[in-house]
């Protein structure tokens, strides 16, 4: 399997600090009654509450841009990342093998996860973000000048994500910011392909800018189920190369980039990599996904959209970030 030497990832990079309260320890605090997980922004004071107020058990990358650039990181991909407020226990949660960019700016970007046993005895997350750059999609200028000059000197590929929370009133400007500097990424290479992660959109109202200002500046999306419902419409008005569709059964995509085959190898690979991440709790390196696939290599199924891949059936360790450590090595398979 050949990867990609080296990529760029933009713009979604933050702490996640993990807690494991009692419900009624949660419920005390937010002064409301949780039925339900989800997500939550709070303000600085709340968020400095939020700190001092739980043991936090665990604290990881957060953030798809970070997620994606460490899973790269492992498989010995030279990887340029983006991290507006830069403090330097972020900068600790970084792969040694990523280059982050960003500014330091005595802020941090912290995504605060409950893990909850509800009333009916499910489990669920509940995140109380404070993550005013994100929501701005602030870029920092070092980044820019950075990546631009990245991609000059050999770079070929780009993820683009964090677009899902953009929650500022001038979006369409902020978007318009980021169109700029992907452009600009294009003249420093006009070989390069960029990939764009959807999300869950916090502000649908968004998702029409972003097809209209991103979508026609990129070569391929990744999507779940419910982001393929909300972009269907805008990807069958584009000119995206390819889409692929990920969930944690299986994995389809249509391309005019790759081959079939090329199409199905990729979709494999990405399907290792969140295999061993989820069993394992780490980013595979690449005689780990190399023997995931030895292993437990999954055939194509019939499709009516291109080729379909399904996951590995594993029991896993961990469920979060998966879909990231999927699309960093689906995109970077050659």
């Amino acid at each position: 399997m050949r990867i990609a030497k080296s990529c760029v990832f933009a713009f979604n990079s933050n702490i996640d600090l993990v807690a494991r309260p009692g419900l009624a320890e949660a419920e005390s605090f937010f002064r409301k009654k949780i039925v339900s997980g989800g997500e939550i922004e709070v303000d600085a004071e709340t968020a400095e509450r939020l700190a001092a107020a739980f043991e936090w058990k665990e604290m990881r990358m957060g953030g798809q841009a970070g997620n994606m650039a460490n899973a790269a990181a492992a498989l010995g991909v030279k990887c340029l990342a983006h991290a507006y407020n830069l403090s330097p226990r972020q900068k600790g949660l970084f792969a040694k093998g990523v280059r982050v960019v960003g500014d330091r700016t005595g802020e941090e970007s912290c995504h605060y996860i409950l893990e909850l046993v509800l009333r009916n005895g499910l489990r669920d997350r509940l995140i109380a973000s404070h993550d005013p750059a994100h929501y701005d999609l602030k870029i920092a200028r070092e980044f820019a000048s950075r990546s631009a000059e990245f991609i000059s000197e050999g770079c070929d590929r780009a993820i683009v994500s964090g677009f899902h929370i953009l929650r500022a009133k001038n979006a369409k400007e902020r978007l318009l910011d980021a169109a700029h500097l992907m452009r600009r990424w294009r003249k420093a290479n006009p070989k390069l392909r960029i990939h764009f992660e959807a999300g869950d959109f916090a502000r649908k109202e968004v998702i029409a800018d972003v097809a209209k200002i991103i979508l026609p500046l990129v070569d391929s999306v990744g999507v779940n189920e419910k982001e393929l419902r909300e972009f269907a419409s805008h990807l069958e008005d584009s000119e995206v190369g390819e889409v692929v569709i990920h969930t944690a059964g299986y994995a389809s995509a249509i391309s005019r980039i790759r081959s079939r085959e090329s199409l199905a190898n990729a979709l494999r690979f990405g399907h290792a990599l969140a295999a061993f991440k989820a069993q394992t709790g780490r980013y595979a390196g690449m005689r780990e996904a190399m023997g995931m696939l030895g292993e437990r290599g999954a055939g194509t199924l019939p499709s009516k959209f291109g080729v379909t891949v399904p996951a590995f059936r594993i029991t896993p360790k961990i469920t979060v970030g998966l879909g990231d450590s999927f699309a960093a090595g689906c995109f970077l398979a050659e």
